[in-house]
């Protein structure tokens, strides 16, 4: 497998803690009918409780083939990362994938984090993809940053598979997709450095 031949609307967590709603599926809604004063379960867990570092998670969320919820939580801290996470709706359990995607990314002693998920999360043949985005956007954090990491998460065994930065200084901030025919992974790179921000722009 090669990196060049490999959505749902969130909502913010202001406060850090993460809501999932489950409807009863005996009582869920089909299209066209209206189900006035329908009670939903809600369960809710803190992810401040965890890390308090993770401050909130912006689209790095989405429902996979195995019927489980992934999704990320972010950070601007320049000592923390971001991390990834799953839900399953039937039994109602939380687990952490990772804490900090940085050490994932073999970067733990650069000085940098890769502190967010703000791509979204797609999958193919059994596997997560997703992109990495720098961490604080204060110039000392920007400066240091070496660039974004696509990864992969392969739900079946719990491997994760780093294609490594895709090109240096640049980040992910939110774009990436994939082509399951072709089995191509497509990721938009966004420069933060104000050099780069004035002398480029995107790439695909």
């Amino acid at each position: 497998m090669k990196l060049i031949n490999l959505r749902s609307t969130v909502s913010l967590l202001a406060t850090a803690t993460l809501f999932f709603s489950v409807l009863n599926s005996a009582n869920a809604q089909k299209p066209g009918e209206k189900h006035e004063g329908q009670i939903c379960q809600v369960s809710s867990f803190s992810m401040n409780k965890i890390c308090k570092e993770w401050d909130g998670q912006w689209q790095g969320i989405g429902v996979a083939s195995d019927g489980n919820c992934y999704f990320a939580t972010s950070t601007h801290s320049s000592g923390h990362g971001a991390g990834l996470h799953k839900y399953d709706p039937v039994t109602k359990e939380h687990t952490m994938i990772a804490e900090d995607m940085t050490i994932i990314c073999g970067e733990e002693f650069s000085g940098s984090q890769q502190g967010k998920i703000h791509s979204p999360i797609v999958e193919l043949d059994g596997w997560l993809y997703f992109a990495t985005h720098l961490s604080n956007y204060w110039p000392e954090g920007i400066d240091i940053y070496p660039g974004a990491h696509v990864l992969g998460y392969e739900m079946a065994t719990g491997k994760f598979r780093d294609f490594g930065i895709v090109k240096p200084r640049y980040s992910i901030y939110s774009a990436i997709q994939v082509d399951p025919e072709r089995k191509v992974l497509y990721v938009m790179l966004s420069p933060f450095q104000p050099d780069l921000v004035k002398n480029d722009g995107v790439h695909l």
